[in-house]
């Protein structure tokens, strides 16, 4: 178990350090490792440490609850003790007693709700009024990645379109200088299809803890609906939760399951395929050992430079096009999802703020 830990800059004291609750800030959490926003500063305020106080309050709110349950169990005993009391006929004085000690748990009950509502309201203020703007602010970043992402990826691919275009060279591996170059292009292509799987799974996960926490704050309107209409699985929280996160998080998961994820990973695997066709015979039975060997020394040793190259080949000016075809279509569909995300977001909010004048 690891603490959140952040860095805040200037533009995150303001709105991040409202309501702050002493040690209680500083509670473990389960299942993050330190230094996941590291070093991420948002106009909104630090999104850590806004995860960090809404965790804190969220553990302080467990407790209350439970205590409030626990006094509300002897609330429930002292109550039937007190009526067993009435039916036997028992001294007024031994009644007296036991009617004190039910109307000072019945206080203490009314406190115990007064602070549960308290810290409820402390947690949709910093949900509302720091977690969503910084989401929002999240989206529009992502937006101006991909549009960022799409004209560099545009500009690769009318560049290989050229060069195919102009004389159709085919490419043939027979020099040292270009086997190393195949070879970092394996490695980093490889590292590509990594890293853009891991980006995947990371925004899947955190899109669906949020969700899935976003739903206890619903889950009552969840069961009754559910009760009346038990085959019903198309339950959408926005039908009852009217705040703009709910329609973020809902929008948000189902923008990426609607991202052409599968195309992309397809075409990095093919350019890899085609590339592994092109390398020499010898080089794909021996491995990669003697490939890292020749990069990090510069050349290749004796054995390898009498390595016959193979003959056939593949056109890889022709599947690096395919490739960077579905890298602008990705970055391009990107651009146009996160656009309706906004506009969504930000009709939400303004269908918000009617209901709430």
């Amino acid at each position: 178990m690891k603490h959140l830990t952040w860095h805040r800059s200037v533009s995150s004291h303001s709105s991040s350090s409202r309501n702050p609750i002493g040690a209680a800030s500083k509670v473990d959490v389960d299942g993050l490792t330190g230094n996941i926003f590291s070093g991420v500063y948002m106009n909104s305020g630090s999104h850590a440490s806004t995860l960090d106080r809404l965790y804190a309050w969220e553990r302080k709110l467990c407790d209350e609850v439970k205590a409030s349950s626990t006094i509300c169990r002897q609330y429930d005993e002292k109550c039937r003790y007190l009526r067993n009391q009435e039916s036997r006929g028992e001294s007024q004085m031994s009644i007296d007693r036991t009617r004190a000690v039910v109307k000072d748990l019945y206080s203490r009950i009314c406190v115990a709700i007064q602070r549960i509502d308290m810290i409820s309201k402390n947690i949709e203020d910093l949900r509302d009024k720091e977690l969503q703007p910084q989401l929002e602010e999240l989206i529009g970043s992502l937006t101006r990645m991909w549009e960022t992402m799409l004209e560099c990826h545009r500009h690769q691919h009318e560049i290989i379109k050229l060069v195919s275009n102009s004389g159709g060279i085919k490419v043939l591996i027979r020099s040292e200088s270009q086997f190393q170059a195949t070879l970092l292009l394996q490695v980093e292509l490889k590292s590509l299809f990594s890293n853009f799987q891991r980006w995947i799974v990371s925004h899947r996960s955190y899109l669906n803890s949020l969700q899935s926490w976003l739903l206890k704050c619903v889950k009552s309107l969840r069961t009754k609906k559910k009760s009346r209409k038990k085959k019903d699985t198309n339950f959408q929280i926005t039908n009852f939760a009217v705040a703009p996160i709910f329609t973020i998080c809902e929008q948000w998961i189902q923008l990426l399951d609607e991202l052409p994820i599968e195309d992309l990973e397809g075409g990095i695997k093919g350019l890899l395929a085609d590339i592994n066709h092109c390398m020499p015979r010898q080089e794909k039975r021996r491995g990669g050992s003697r490939s890292t060997f020749a990069i990090a020394n510069g050349g290749l040793n004796d054995e390898m430079r009498g390595i016959h190259r193979n003959a056939a080949h593949t056109d890889l000016q022709s599947s690096l096009e395919s490739f960077l075809g579905k890298l602008e279509f990705f970055s391009d569909v990107s651009v146009h999802k996160y656009g309706e995300l906004k506009k969504k977001v930000n009709t939400a909010k303004e269908k918000y703020e009617q209901q709430n004048k």
